[in-house]
């Protein structure tokens, strides 16, 4: 209760203190990325980016069994990560307290696949049981509606942001294309019987690029009403498709195979050419392009996500995925909070945290 005529105002301190302030608010603004890292728009204004400075500041034990390596993704709009089990089910972690949100049991079996709809902001999952569900985050996770037209175990799926459609692919040799406002079913696709592991759709290419468990990548022509298939690719004895990326700002599919092969491709409508290819130790289960900064992101077989520098090849850095010891392939997404990365393996998940200091 002193008189305040005992204590002089330093005006310029305060005003020095709320320019550094806005300088902080304004660095770390333009450092905003979305979980592609290949947006050069975002990305351009952080020069000093270096992987060695990505620092394991958080770590959440999920009670999961198991987490397979495409059951783990962060969605910006609200700060969730979300995670999928061996046993079935989905659990919701706020990023930033990594407080469990929501739990609940979703599919009978280990889930393979989670996907995040942004514009109709629904959240998909599909495993071993086939089914693919599709849960509103809009009204509490509750379920919208459930896709049944697969006979088989589901691996992987992806969206065609021209048609609002889904498209999903297994173990049961098909392609399906279907409306996850609903879950009716608008196209199937015949693969003569191949395995699905990966699936991309090459946005705003009208291309669909499938990886399959022989080793080949088939590229359909999608349409909404019909699609067919235009070529295959099997290059120098692929080995088995686990995983493909599309970079929208070089038009480049990247692949990654059981072999540790990671190839990027140039796809044209009659033929695709292998541009250039990596080769890493054990099967690529994860990849995420930060091309602009020359960088490649990937997991594989051995607990661990690592750093390849694209212009020469050489692994910059790698991490351990998991305080668990065992062998395995480890979930890996990028973040919407700076250059972050999240990784998933058995029952941890870790917070990768990007300093510029």
């Amino acid at each position: 209760n002193a008189p305040m005529n005992k204590y002089k105002v330093n005006y310029d301190a305060i005003d020095t203190f709320k320019k550094n302030i806005e300088a902080h608010l304004t660095k770390n603004l333009a450092n905003l990325v979305t979980s592609d890292f290949a947006d050069e728009s975002l990305t351009k204004d952080l020069d000093d980016f270096n992987p060695l400075k990505l620092v394991n500041t958080a770590s959440i034990n999920t009670g999961h069994t198991g987490i397979w390596w495409g059951a783990l993704l962060f969605i910006p709009k609200y700060n969730y990560i979300v995670s999928a089990g061996n046993e079935g089910k989905i659990k919701v972690w706020d990023y930033y307290s990594q407080k469990l949100i929501h739990s609940f049991q979703a599919h009978n079996g280990w889930i393979a696949k989670l996907y995040y709809i942004e514009d109709s902001n629904y959240l998909l999952s599909g495993g071993k049981d086939g089914k693919i569900k599709v849960w509103d985050l809009s009204e509490n996770l509750n379920l919208r509606c459930m896709f049944k037209e697969h006979t088989k175990e589901i691996y992987s799926m992806d969206y065609i942001t021209e048609y609002r459609l889904v498209v999903s692919g297994g173990n049961d040799g098909t392609v399906k294309i279907w409306d996850p406002e609903n879950g009716e079913m608008v196209q199937s696709i015949e693969a003569n019987g191949e395995n699905f592991r990966a699936i991309c759709y090459m946005q705003n290419t009208g291309k669909l690029a499938t990886g399959l468990k022989s080793g080949e990548i088939f590229i359909f022509k999608i349409g909404k009403i019909s699609s067919s298939l235009l070529y295959s690719i099997k290059f120098n004895e692929m080995s088995g498709i686990l995983c493909l990326k599309y970079i929208p700002s070089e038009d480049l599919l990247v692949s990654g195979e059981i072999d540790g092969k990671i190839s990027f491709w140039s796809v044209g409508d009659t033929e695709a050419n292998c541009i250039k290819a990596y080769q890493a130790n054990g099967a690529i289960y994860n990849i995420q392009i930060f091309y602009q900064k020359d960088c490649l992101f990937y997991t594989n077989d051995d607990n661990k996500w690592k750093v390849l520098k694209l212009s020469n090849g050489e692994i910059i850095c790698e991490y351990a995925g998991n305080s668990n010891p065992q062998k395995g392939g480890t979930a890996l997404c990028g973040m919407g909070v700076g250059y972050n990365v999240i990784t998933g393996f058995t029952d941890e998940i870790k917070i990768w945290n990007y300093s510029s200091y």
